[in-house]
C-alpha cells in the first residue's frame, strides 16, 4: 500500500495560539507531569485524536511542553511567559527565543533575516523543501503571526548587554506641544472645534477649582477649561513677566464664569462698577424681536425688585 505523501513537520498554528493552550494546561495541571490525554483535556479536547495530537505537537515544537517519561509538563520558558508581567523584559526575551524554537521557523529566519519576504517567495522556498501545495500556506500564516509577536516584544528593550541581559528602552519625554499650558503662553480657546476668542491671548493666571484647572487670559475674567486650551506659542521664560496671583482668598472670590456651551453665543457682556458684571447668552438666531422680549423681561424684573425694596 502506497504511503500518502506528507509535508515536513511544522507547528500547526502560531505562538500566540500555542500560548493560549499552554495557559489552560498550567491552570489545570500547574507544573505537574500529566499523561497526554489529561493534558489534551486541559486544552479543551475530549480525547486523543488528530486535532489534540497536532496541538500537543505544536506546543512541544514551540518549547512550551516537555516530555517527562510517559507524560508532559509545562517548561520553565512557558512558565516565565505565563507568570511574568506583560511589560517584563525577561518575558520579552523568552518570547523572542520561543518564536524561532520550531526548527522550520529557525530555518526560515536564517534564510530571510529581518522582515519576511512576500508569500510567493516563502511558498517557493517551502515547496523546494518538500511541502505539499495543499498545505504550504499553513506554515506561512503561522510563521508571520509568530514573527509579528516577536517583533512587538523587541520594542520593550533597546539592546542586549554582553551578559545577554536585556536593557529596557528609555522612556520618551513628552513633546513640548503635549505639555499643559502655563502662565505666559499664548493660547486659543477651542470648544467642539469652534474657536471662542477673536484672537489668541496670553495666560495671566491659572487656578484649580472643584478638582479642575482653569486658565485666565489677559483682558478677560472668564475661566477657560485647561483641556480646551490650544497652545499657539510657548513663553520663553524671561520674555514674559508673570503677574502675581490675586490676593483675594479662593473661598471669597467670585465664582468662575461658566464656559460657553456648544450652540450658545454670547450676545453681550460687561461690568457695572467693580462689584458686578454680566453676560447674556442665547441659543439660536437672535434679532430685534427677540431682544425686545428680553428687554420686556428685564423691565418686569426691575419692577419686581423695586416692589421688594419698597
Amino acid at each position: 500500500m502506497a504511503t500518502k505523501p506528507r509535508s515536513p513537520n511544522y507547528p500547526a498554528f502560531s505562538l500566540q495560539k500555542a500560548l493560549e493552550y499552554a495557559r489552560k494546561v498550567y491552570a489545570t495541571n500547574h507544573l505537574h507531569k500529566a499523561p497526554r490525554d489529561v493534558v489534551a483535556k486541559a486544552m479543551g479536547y475530549t480525547t486523543l485524536n488528530g486535532g489534540s495530537l497536532t496541538a500537543l505537537s505544536a506546543l512541544k515544537k514551540f518549547g512550551l511542553l516537555d516530555e517527562d517519561g510517559d507524560g508532559l509538563k509545562i517548561t520553565p520558558d512557558a512558565l516565565t511567559v505565563l507568570v511574568e508581567s506583560p511589560s517584563s523584559p525577561e518575558r520579552a526575551r523568552v518570547l523572542v527565543k520561543l518564536a524561532t524554537h520550531p526548527e522550520l521557523f529557525a530555518e526560515m529566519q536564517a534564510a530571510y533575516p529581518g522582515s519576511a519576504p512576500n508569500d510567493e517567495i516563502l511558498r517557493s522556498w517551502l515547496l523546494r523543501k518538500g511541502f505539499l501545495q495543499s498545505t504550504v500556506d499553513l506554515p506561512i500564516r503561522a510563521y508571520r503571526e509568530t514573527m509579528e509577536l516577536a517583533a512587538a516584544q523587541k520594542t520593550l528593550y533597546a539592546d542586549s548587554g554582553s551578559d545577554g541581559a536585556i536593557k529596557q528602552a528609555p522612556k520618551q519625554e513628552k513633546e513640548p506641544d503635549e505639555l499643559p499650558p502655563d502662565v505666559g503662553d499664548l493660547i486659543q480657546w477651542e470648544t467642539s472645534g469652534v474657536l471662542q476668542m477673536e484672537a489668541p491671548r496670553r495666560v495671566r493666571a491659572k487656578q484649580e477649582h472643584n478638582g479642575a484647572w482653569w486658565l485666565f487670559v489677559e483682558g478677560s475674567e472668564t475661566g477657560i477649561p485647561m483641556e480646551e486650551a490650544v497652545v499657539m506659542e510657548r513663553t520663553t521664560g524671561a520674555a514674559v513677566v508673570k503677574p502675581p496671583p490675586p490676593s483675594l482668598p479662593l473661598a471669597a472670590a467670585a465664582p468662575i464664569a461658566p464656559a460657553v456651551e456648544a450652540g450658545e453665543q454670547q450676545v453681550a457682556s460687561g461690568k457695572f462698577g467693580k462689584a458686578m458684571s454680566y453676560r447674556l447668552l442665547a441659543t439660536g438666531d437672535i434679532g430685534p424681536k427677540e431682544l425686545g422680549k428680553i428687554i420686556k423681561l428685564l423691565e418686569a424684573y426691575k419692577e419686581a425688585l423695586g416692589d421688594d425694596s419698597e
